[in-house]
C-alpha cells in the first residue's frame, strides 16, 4: 500500500501533536519518524523534524550546562522555560513556582503555572495513603461479606536482624567523600 506525501503529512502532524502533548523532548522518537518521513520522500516534511530535533538537542544541552552549573537562582527564568520545552513538567512547575515566590506579581509565572496544571499526570496528587490503597483488597465490598467474623491475623516470619559486617570486610576506616570531581557532582 502506497501513502501518499500529504497523508504522510497529516499523520505526522497528529503523531507530533500527541509528542508535543505527552513529552515533546522526546528526540528518539522524532530522529525515528524523520528517518521514516526521508525513507517515504517526504523531504520537507523530514527536513522540519530535523530541525525541530535539533532545538531539542540544543535545549537539553543548555538545560544540562545550566543544571550542572549549580546556580539555578541566577537561570531561574531560564531553566522553567527550558524544562518546560523538555517536558519536564515537575521541574518546570518547580522553577515557575520558584520564581513565583520570589515575585508574586510575575505574570509569566503565574500564566506558566496555569498552563501546566494540565500536565499534572494521574499521580501527581494522591487519592489516599499507600496503606489506603493495599487495605483495599482486604476490606469487604459488602458490609454483610464480613460482617460477624473475626480477622485472621496474618502469619508472622522471623523478625529481621541486621549485622554490621562492615569491619570484618575491611570497610571499618571508609568514608564517603561526595564533593565535586572535574567532570560531575557525585
Amino acid at each position: 500500500m502506497i501513502i501518499e506525501v500529504d497523508q504522510l503529512n497529516l499523520v505526522t502532524s497528529e503523531f507530533m501533536a500527541i509528542i508535543e502533548a505527552i513529552e515533546p523532548g522526546r528526540s528518539a522518537a522524532i530522529s525515528r519518524l524523520t528517518e521514516l518521513l526521508h525513507e517515504s520522500g517526504a523531504t520537507r516534511e523530514a527536513a522540519r523534524l530535523r530541525r525541530r530535533k535539533s532545538q531539542i538537542d540544543a535545549d537539553r544541552d543548555r538545560y544540562n550546562r545550566l543544571y550542572k552549573e549549580d546556580r539555578y537562582l541566577d537561570h531561574l527564568v531560564e531553566l522553567a522555560a527550558v524544562a518546560e520545552r523538555l517536558g519536564r513538567w515537575f521541574e518546570a512547575r518547580a522553577f515557575w513556582e520558584l520564581i513565583s515566590v520570589g515575585n508574586p506579581a510575575n505574570t509569566a509565572a503565574t500564566a506558566a503555572l496555569a498552563r501546566l496544571q494540565s500536565h499534572r499526570g494521574a499521580g501527581a496528587r494522591p487519592s489516599g495513603s499507600l496503606a489506603q490503597a493495599l487495605s483495599i483488597e482486604l476490606i469487604p465490598s459488602t458490609p454483610e461479606a464480613g460482617a460477624g467474623k473475626p480477622r485472621k491475623q496474618a502469619a508472622r516470619g522471623p523478625t529481621p536482624r541486621f549485622e554490621d559486617d562492615a569491619a570484618s570486610a575491611g570497610l571499618a576506616s571508609f568514608s564517603l567523600d561526595n564533593g565535586k570531581c572535574d567532570k560531575l557532582q557525585l
